[in-house]
């Protein structure tokens, strides 16, 4: 390998069902020539050498993606150094996005604004935390009880987005969390034209890339595949109107947001 070479290094993690066990490995991938190698940290041996692999590239990893090698389903978990971190992080990320109870009836313009700016919907899910889980969630941005008691009057909507500067982008999309400075501010983001208030403010949106993979674990820690790729907008918008209807009209609701 030239020693000028770029290489970009991560952690994935892939489940052995046979044996019921997470095994985590470090993959780095060389775009020169689109190869990959892996290492077994744990054993501290190679587990695939460097080999050319067509069907991964560069920008199929990035943290939250899942990527096939030898028929093994990897997810990448995290960057391996600092130089794959500063290189990729503002690249393709993804965050979590929120629609709260306030906000039913402005689901398809969310969703169009999704659609807009280019993001990806991977997994999407209907949610009615109970008063612990709010109160689990409010604590991870320093929110306080008039935020979870909002969060827990009914159902929200969980979007975890993928695209390019997702966190950065998204928060740009809401806009200040006071909609009166949100109108002053950014008169064209979601919160000016949909929030009421500082709690009833319509959306959600992480404010850091480790902000972002704690919330979508709360979410989706149980949820492995995804829900939705491009193209699927559509689908979606039906999917939110009728699981609406279902849960406002005192249908099943999902008991817990994992």
């Amino acid at each position: 390998m030239a020693a000028s070479e770029d290489r970009y290094v991560f952690h994935v993690e892939w489940f052995d069902a046979q044996a019921d066990v997470i095994r985590r490995y470090m993959l780095t991938m060389y775009p020169r020539d689109n190869s990959i190698e892996m290492y077994d940290p744990r054993n501290k041996r190679a587990f695939l050498k460097r080999t050319e692999y067509a069907e991964i590239s560069l920008g199929d990893l990035y943290i939250g993606a899942v990527v096939t090698v030898l028929s093994r389903q990897l997810k990448v978990i995290d960057y391996a150094d600092d130089y794959t971190r500063r290189a990729l992080e503002s690249r393709k990320s993804r965050t979590l996005a929120l629609v709260k109870p306030d906000a039913y009836n402005h689901i398809g313009t969310i969703l169009s604004a999704v659609q807009s700016a280019g993001f990806v919907i991977a997994r999407l899910k209907m949610v009615r935390m109970n008063q612990g889980q709010a109160t689990e969630f409010c604590r991870m941005q320093g929110l306080g009880p008039e935020d979870a008691q909002h969060l827990q009057a009914d159902v929200c909507v969980a979007m975890e987005l993928v695209g390019d500067d997702a966190v950065g982008k998204w928060l740009a999309i809401c806009g200040p969390a006071d909609p009166n400075e949100a109108r002053q501010k950014a008169p064209k983001c979601l919160r000016a034209h949909i929030a009421s208030d500082r709690i009833k403010n319509g959306v959600h949106a992480s404010a850091g890339h480790s902000q972002a993979e704690a919330e979508l674990g709360f979410f989706f820690r149980w949820q492995r595949r995804p829900l939705a790729h491009h193209g699927d907008v559509q689908q979606l918008h039906t999917l939110c109107r009728q699981a609406a209807r279902v849960c406002l009209g005192g249908g099943d609701r999902q008991p817990h947001p994992g």
